[in-house]
């Protein structure tokens, strides 16, 4: 029997990783998304370098997903990063936004009937834009124009991230492959939702998702697991399957997502 202080045990073993840690190759940051389990089913966050898909059925929520994880790695993670959207409404993808960040219900951040807390914490919300580093681009589908704005924010301000809420023909493998040279070129993490349908996965034996995990670094599916209503809910029950690599099997994250905030979090 022997008896040692704890203390003495955890400082072993921190040196033996410590001699680990040096003898390993640099490697390309990792950038959290907030989400616990998300991050760690993807092994720390978004990787530098990496490519991510995101695919689900319509109305799924994925493009709530990716206004949630831009405000996440913009403000919370403090990261450079750059939206391209389909989209040309500012206004709303702005009301949006706030609603995430300031915890303001959207519908309320939309009619401007605010009281004066509501209001201060919209207000509040802008500032931390102000003090961010996220940038769009409207209305923008084009890849060579996705090539060319990002290269040049990076040479001018930095970029850590892009997110591209949805692309034409990104069922075409070819331009995962131009996705995935931009990440590495760039050295940044490049996350692009699909309009393409998704079902729920028998994920190793589908041919085209075995040939999207042979392009993208992950593939991330999400599935909404509430039942159907009529009525408008506060929350949603959600799934994430996530893909990696040449993983056998997926991960699965379950999530919950409140429409209001166009957030997510744990179950």
């Amino acid at each position: 029997m022997m008896i040692s202080k704890m203390n003495e045990v955890t400082n072993n073993l921190l040196h033996q990783l410590s001699g680990f840690h040096d003898e390993l190759p640099l490697t390309s940051e990792v950038i959290p998304t907030g989400l616990g389990d998300l991050d760690m089913a993807l092994d720390g966050g978004l990787k530098k370098g990496a490519l991510y898909l995101l695919k689900g059925r319509p109305s799924s929520f994925k493009l709530s997903l990716l206004t949630d994880l831009v405000c996440k790695t913009g403000i919370e993670q403090s990261q450079n990063v750059l939206l391209f959207t389909s989209r040309d409404d500012m206004e709303k993808t702005a009301q949006e936004m706030l609603a995430n960040v300031s915890g303001v219900p959207y519908r309320l951040v939309r009619s401007g009937l605010l009281t004066d807390q509501e209001f201060k914490s919209v207000a509040h919300a802008t500032s931390k834009f102000d003090d961010s580093s996220i940038s769009v681009v409207w209305d923008s589908q084009d890849i060579t124009a996705i090539w060319q704005e990002s290269r040049d924010l990076k040479d001018r301000e930095g970029l850590d991230a892009i997110f591209i809420y949805y692309l034409e023909n990104m069922e075409d493998k070819d331009a995962l492959k131009i996705l995935k040279e931009l990440a590495q070129e760039l050295d940044v993490a490049v996350f692009v939702s699909s309009r393409v349908l998704c079902e729920i996965p028998s994920l190793v034996d589908d041919k085209v998702i075995r040939d999207e995990k042979d392009v993208a670094d992950a593939l991330l599916i999400l599935h909404d697991n509430s039942p159907k209503t009529e009525m408008d809910r506060v929350k949603y029950d959600v799934t994430l399957f996530i893909c990696k690599d040449h993983a056998p099997k997926p991960a699965v994250v379950d999530l919950v997502y409140r429409p209001n905030l166009l957030r997510f979090g744990p179950v």
